[in-house]
């Protein structure tokens, strides 16, 4: 099934939402990261929060390497701000585990997790804007 790709950045919170649905492949992974780095409203020191719970990661790990690399061409991100990959299968967090332990995304501070409670917590973003980013999300869904 073809892969969604979208994303949301929240000025107020300092949050990049990035969501996924289906396959995430290595070009559409990149095609989102560029379309974020593009935005008006990028700004590299954000959280950035990767909802990927209604996909499948279909990428090997050569590829899941060539992501990276993309990545951390590109990005301007001084890994100040960490980021939080948000999962719900165990094959997510495996493919997830093995990102976060390649050298070059360490200075990323990626993160697992399985709730959007606690996400936010590690972001330090109080959870009276729970309901906020939930909406959010759900407006990705569609």
């Amino acid at each position: 099934m073809k892969g969604i790709y979208k994303y949301s950045i929240l000025k107020d919170l300092s949050l990049i939402i990035e969501f996924y649905r289906n396959e995430i492949t290595r070009k559409g992974l990149i095609k989102l990261k560029q379309d974020i780095y593009n935005d008006k409203d990028y700004n590299p020191e954000f959280f950035n929060l990767m909802d990927i719970r209604l996909s499948t990661i279909k990428m090997d790990e050569k590829e899941l390497f060539q992501s990276i690399d993309w990545i951390n061409k590109n990005s301007k991100s001084s890994g100040k701000y960490p980021t939080i990959i948000l999962t719900d299968s165990p094959e997510q967090v495996v493919k997830s585990m093995l990102v976060q332990n390649i050298d070059k995304v360490k200075k990323f501070q990626i993160m697992i997790f399985s709730t959007l409670e606690k996400s936010l917590m590690t972001f330090g973003i109080d959870l009276s804007n729970l309901e906020t980013v939930t909406t959010e999300i759900e407006k990705l869904k569609v």
